[in-house]
């Protein structure tokens, strides 16, 4: 008897095991077993089961067999490498599973963001963009092979900077750019060859690749769309025209940083705020950093127009990129006489304009005194020239008011006090012995007129040639 009772219950046993149903999977997403996706992308992964003995179904995720969610849905966010995603759904007594491969790239999704780019700036790109990665080292040799093919000009380039008090006649400056270009370079877009060069750092995020390529992806519909094409009277025209340029990059890419999330975001603004990028030379990356301080403002301020429209007439000067009421009222600038010399090889002639000249005086004074002093620019022409062993270096400059010639006048005579060390010597009329020979610095009414020289003789003459003659400083 007892034997048949054992059998019994485990008959029974039996028949109520038999009698429950498995659990059934009805949707997973994705559809796909083998995936690939960028790092930084996420993957969201759901599965939905059902059974008709119970609702209480018990979900389980792993990833390379590491257990990391129990609800019937798991978001993938992982770095580069490839993983094996499993999901297993059971009601007590029997499991189902689903399995995937995934495999997460390390580059930015490229196509991504120019998609993004196209509905954010208006534009559709006409050609595929070739990108070429490289990194620091091919670079700084890229940079010497461009940067021999200037050697004169940044020569020349040097000597006026000298002669400005802006720069050590020690100094290397075509080691400098080298240096200071490889250092700060994020990536560019070369308009000559219509190439993204990437420039990689193998620490450098996923986001911080995608946030440097919006930029140089805005560089690339702007060349498709002939919007890089100019030519310009003056160099400080020109320093106008770039402002528009990476203004107009720089306004959009943060555009696109506004579509990032907030995890993009931070990952990002942790690696950017602990770049640890080296100063090389204060007075050059100052300069170079114009275009992109400047031209946001700009851009900014213009946003509500037509950006497009800003290329068909782009600002003139440096000084309607820093007041865009005056680009709006279409102040021109000024031009400004530089007489020719009997007797001197003229090495340089052109225009600095107010941002020039506001970067050049905080060298040695305070930037509030620079920006004040600048402020009222009306339009002004320099000159360089040589003979023998010596130079002689002209700024010719027309402000707005008296005022504002007399506020650029004091603010120079102070720039020449700071970087002679307080060793200017009073030896006439607006003239003064400086430890690196002698200053003339003039005012007549709107205009300042400044002339420096190693020789007393080169400085006295052209004074007098530009003063007595009552030759025209102004067209």
């Amino acid at each position: 008897m007892n034997r048949i009772f054992t059998l019994m219950l485990f008959l029974f046993f039996i028949t109520g095991c038999l009698s429950q149903a498995p659990p059934t999977i009805e949707t997973c997403t994705p559809t796909e077993s083998a995936l690939s996706i960028y790092q930084g992308e996420v993957i969201e992964f759901s599965c939905t089961a059902s059974d008709p003995d119970t609702e209480e179904l018990q979900y389980i995720w792993y990833v390379n067999g590491e257990s990391v969610s129990n609800t019937y849905w798991y978001d993938f966010d992982r770095e580069e490498g490839t993983y094996s995603v499993l999901m297993e759904v059971t009601d007590g007594t029997s499991t189902l599973s689903q399995k995937w491969q995934v495999e997460v790239i390390n580059i930015p999704n490229f196509e991504k963001i120019q998609i993004r780019l196209e509905d954010i700036r208006g534009l559709l790109f006409i050609n595929p963009v070739q990108r070429v990665e490289i990194n620091r080292d091919e670079l700084r040799e890229q940079l010497k092979e461009s940067l021999s093919e200037d050697f004169e000009d940044i020569a020349m380039e040097k000597q006026l900077f000298v002669a400005m008090h802006v720069m050590d006649p020690s100094v290397d400056l075509y080691q400098i750019y080298v240096d200071m270009l490889t250092t700060q370079i994020a990536s560019y877009y070369d308009t000559s060859d219509h190439i993204f060069y990437e420039v990689v750092d193998q620490e450098a995020p996923v986001i911080y690749r995608e946030f440097i390529a919006a930029h140089e992806f805005i560089h690339a519909l702007q060349d498709q769309h002939g919007l890089l094409e100019g030519e310009f009277d003056d160099d400080d025209a020109h320093l106008a025209f770039l402002c528009v340029v990476e203004g107009d990059a720089m306004f959009h890419q943060y555009k696109y940083l506004d579509t990032m999330t907030f995890k993009e975001k931070k990952i990002l603004f942790d690696y950017v705020n602990n770049l640890d990028i080296p100063q090389v030379n204060p007075f050059l990356e100052n300069l170079m950093m114009l275009r992109y301080s400047l031209g946001l403002e700009f851009i900014a301020f213009m946003s509500m127009h037509d950006i497009d429209n800003i290329y068909d007439r782009p600002p003139v000067s440096s000084e309607q990129v820093i007041h865009p009421e005056k680009y709006i009222m279409k102040e021109e600038p000024i031009v400004v006489y530089i007489p020719s010399l009997p007797g001197w090889n003229s090495r340089d002639k052109n225009v600095l304009g107010e941002a020039f000249l506001q970067t050049m005086l905080a060298e040695h004074i305070d930037n509030d005194i620079a920006e004040q002093a600048a402020e009222g620019w009306g339009g002004d022409a320099y000159g360089y020239y040589t003979r023998s062993d010596t130079y002689l270096y002209i700024l010719n400059t027309i402000w707005d008011t008296e005022e504002d010639a007399t506020e650029f006048h004091d603010a120079y005579l102070q720039f020449s006090t700071a970087w002679s060390n307080k060793s200017l010597e009073t030896i006439g009329t607006s003239l003064y012995a400086t430890p690196t020979g002698y200053l003339a610095l003039l005012q007549q009414g709107k205009e300042v007129l400044i002339i420096e020289s190693p020789s007393l003789e080169a400085v006295t003459d052209l004074l007098l040639l530009m003063t007595a003659s009552q030759l025209p400083t102004i067209l």
